[in-house]
């Protein structure tokens, strides 16, 4: 769901130590500004905060969902959470499902002669 970026920096099999330590390099690599960020660990906590950093890099990966404005993205969600409004579970399932089907339409190009595939 996040970017390779993400995945280099977890690794293959990371527990919540590595989870959180890569949410605190890609938040920096996305330009999330340190007080947003501690206010989303405040209200969400670290878990919740890092899996939105997850979701934000997710959708800076696609062009029709991309966040220009990472750490406002972020205080929304704050604010969303605070009213009980925030539904991040329907997020990442929704990123999710809008990545593999993006991944199985280029997966299913037809190649032209050159050996390209059509996009």
């Amino acid at each position: 769901m996040a970017s390779p970026a993400f995945g280099r920096i977890v690794g293959d099999d990371p527990g919540w130590r590595e989870l959180r330590w890569g949410g605190e390099q890609q938040r920096l690599a996305l330009g999330i500004h340190d007080r947003a960020w501690r206010r989303a660990i405040d209200v969400l906590g670290i878990r919740a905060a890092v899996v939105l950093v997850a979701v934000i890099d997710g959708r800076c990966q696609d062009k029709a969902s991309f966040v220009w404005n990472p750490s406002g993205f972020v205080v929304g969600c704050v604010k969303r959470a605070e009213t009980g409004d925030l539904h991040l579970h329907r997020s990442v399932w929704g990123l999710e499902r809008t990545l593999r089907w993006r991944d199985a339409r280029w997966a299913y190009a037809v190649p032209r002669s050159g050996g390209e595939a059509v996009r």
